[in-house]
């Protein structure tokens, strides 16, 4: 622990998400109970680092700061669809899956780390998810066996908003779009919010 955190390792991603979906409420109660103050509470996974100065940052994976609704900027072409953002950051799950869809070029990756910053902003967790990072990770649990990949895809679930760009780059790679397809489904029936932009139409994906 240290003055705002206090941290619990637990044996398995599956714990650390039902502590958080389920009791995290309860224990830090406890916590406030048994150190005299409210803490944050920080679960890790046994042997992971923890770090204690990046505790105020955890709460969205992959954002880039620099990246705004300020910065972004807005034309008759794309008002629409920045209003439709902000309102879905104002009230994620409502609108899920949000599918954003235009040509390379038009500001569609600037937007989901708009987004992001902004879930930040109101206490949302989010992470921006990569296509070929997210196929890389997945082609490396397959090749760890075991329970990798249902791990992998329980390490998604834990966010209120799932930001994929590109999602056209992921191609009809079987065991990709199978993880994809169970943490989308998970979102969507947990009314969690997800987000997706590609340069094609939905029906122009293949796979």
């Amino acid at each position: 622990a240290n003055e705002t955190s206090i941290v619990i390792q637990v044996g398995s991603i599956q714990s650390k998400h039902i502590i958080e979906d389920e009791y995290k409420i309860e224990f830090l109660q406890a916590i406030e109970s048994v150190y005299q103050k409210p803490l944050d509470l920080r679960l890790t996974l046994k042997g992971e680092r923890v770090a204690f100065e990046n505790t105020k940052t955890r709460t969205s994976m992959n954002i880039s700061k620099k990246f705004t609704f300020d910065t972004y900027v807005e034309s008759d072409f794309n008002k629409e669809v920045v209003e439709m953002a902000k309102k879905v950051v104002k009230k994620p799950g409502r609108f899920s899956p949000f599918y954003i869809t235009s040509k390379s070029g038009l500001g569609k990756t600037h937007l989901l780390h708009a987004m992001g910053n902004a879930l930040n902003d109101e206490g949302y967790t989010s992470i921006y998810i990569e296509p070929n990072k997210f196929t890389k990770s997945i082609q490396m649990a397959s090749k760890e066996g075991g329970n990798s990949i249902t791990d992998l895809a329980d390490s998604y679930k834990g966010y209120d908003v799932l930001l994929f760009d590109d999602i056209q780059n992921l191609g009809d790679r079987s065991v990709t779009l199978r993880v994809l397809f169970e943490i989308i489904n998970h979102h969507i029936s947990n009314e969690k919010q997800v987000v997706i932009v590609s340069d094609r139409s939905a029906q122009e994906l293949s796979g």
